[in-house]
């Protein structure tokens, strides 16, 4: 008879018992590449997905629902009806402005949609009213939510609180590592009204369209060439946009009678404010508010708390009536959820 043989196999646990100093470096490399890993891994609220959808935005101040409704929405709709790969377009039409809603296929590469809707929308400008804004092409994003809320409240600033924060403390916020973008909401912004005289414009042999193609043809920052010094080459432009009541109201909007003729000659033009429609209340107190978004590869950990290294820096440069107060921290969901999982990490490792 035959003589059957026995194959013994030799599992981990057996191989494990034979190599320990094998095993145990194994082991240590792993929890090094496990802490190198968690170490340099992005924390986020939100998983980097992209909603197939996206939004046409177009606003035509001064004209009522239904006028938008005919001078633009439907256009629009009519327009995009025809992008590839559509699954449902909605619109809303309100006053000034009109939003047309595009639901695009799953795994639709929003990329080149977006570009075939900026195309469809390039035969439309044509088609609108003269006085209305180019449509603007907005795509949603959950990492576009922002990440920190701030709540500032002024008293003797409060008038200027809005320039102060759309121009200073975002100028100051941006160049934090990470931080995108900047949104103010609440303040007063500033800005210049022209009172036009009707009479004394006839009087001159001028019309309202007489001013403001002077104040739109005075009114911007116009380039100036360059300047080459050494290997530096600097951009030159001729600073143009007014910046006080004085500079507006001497700019010339034609000649009669050989004179030239100054919007001071027929307006008044005074530092003024556009009307509020609407209000922040921060701490019972009328104030502002910001919103901090971050870079899409950014660390929200990091940036909130170079933001909150910052903030000590920045009311430093600000008027001492104006304080800032945390109003939302979305961080604070994510440092949670990582002290849980770093908890779990080190007791799958104890044991």
């Amino acid at each position: 008879m035959a003589e059957k043989k026995t194959v013994k196999i030799l599992g981990l646990p057996h191989f494990s018992v034979n190599h320990p100093v094998t095993i145990t470096v194994l082991y240590i490399a792993v929890v090094v590449l496990s802490l190198v890993s968690f170490s340099r891994m992005t924390l986020d609220m939100f998983p980097d997905v992209s909603l197939p959808t996206m939004s046409v935005i177009t606003s035509y101040e001064g004209a009522g629902a239904e006028e938008i409704e005919e001078k633009i929405t439907k256009k629009v709709e009519s327009q995009l009806a025809i992008v590839r790969n559509l699954k449902e377009i909605s619109s809303v039409s309100r006053e000034g402005a009109s939003y047309v809603n595009l639901e695009f296929e799953w795994g639709v590469d929003l990329d080149n949609a977006a570009n075939d809707v900026r195309d469809r929308l390039g035969f439309l400008k044509k088609q609108l009213p003269e006085d209305a804004d180019d449509p603007v092409v907005m795509r949603i994003d959950m990492k576009d939510i922002p990440i920190l809320f701030l709540g500032v409240n002024a008293e003797e600033s409060y008038a200027r609180l809005y320039n102060l924060l759309d121009t200073d403390v975002s100028n100051m916020l941006k160049r934090v590592p990470g931080v995108g973008n900047i949104i103010v909401r609440g303040g007063l912004a500033r800005q210049l009204n022209v009172d036009v005289d009707r009479q004394r414009l006839e009087a001159h042999g001028l019309t309202l369209l007489d001013v403001k193609r002077a104040i739109q043809a005075n009114n911007v920052m116009s380039p100036a060439g360059n300047l080459r010094m050494g290997r530096t080459d600097f951009l030159l432009r001729v600073p143009g946009e007014y910046s006080s009541p004085e500079e507006l109201a001497s700019s010339v909007i034609g000649v009669y009678r050989g004179k030239a003729v100054k919007i001071l000659d027929v307006a008044e033009v005074r530092d003024a404010h556009p009307m509020e429609t609407e209000k922040v209340m921060v701490n019972g107190r009328r104030g502002a508010m910001l919103m901090i978004q971050k870079r899409s590869e950014a660390n929200i950990i990091d940036v909130v708390d170079n933001v909150r290294a910052m903030l000590p820096e920045i009311k430093k440069q600000l008027p001492k009536d104006i304080t800032f107060t945390i109003i939302m921290d979305t961080s604070g969901d994510v440092r949670r959820v990582l002290g849980n999982l770093s908890e779990t990490m080190w007791i799958a490792m104890i044991l």
